[in-house]
């Protein structure tokens, strides 16, 4: 199977990019840390809800676990 790797669509792109002039550099550059930006924010925020449910989750357990009669 012949499958491109990901670094090699990288290096495609950057060479069809590479004559750019420095005004069009800057606007990449400038798009590119927005969409750093909000991947970080993105990833923050899912972060902070896996979190959440991984609690939410250890506290059913727990309720579960205490609402079991005992077998003893």
């Amino acid at each position: 199977m012949n499958r491109k790797s990901p670094l090699g669509t990288i290096s495609n792109k950057f060479q069809q990019k590479k004559s750019l002039s420095q005004p069009e550099l800057a606007v990449e550059v400038a798009k590119l840390k927005r969409q750093l930006a909000e991947q970080t924010e993105d990833l923050a925020i899912l972060k902070k809800a896996a979190t959440y449910f991984a609690k939410n989750q250890k506290n059913k357990a727990v309720q579960i676990y205490a609402n079991t009669p005992s077998r003893i």
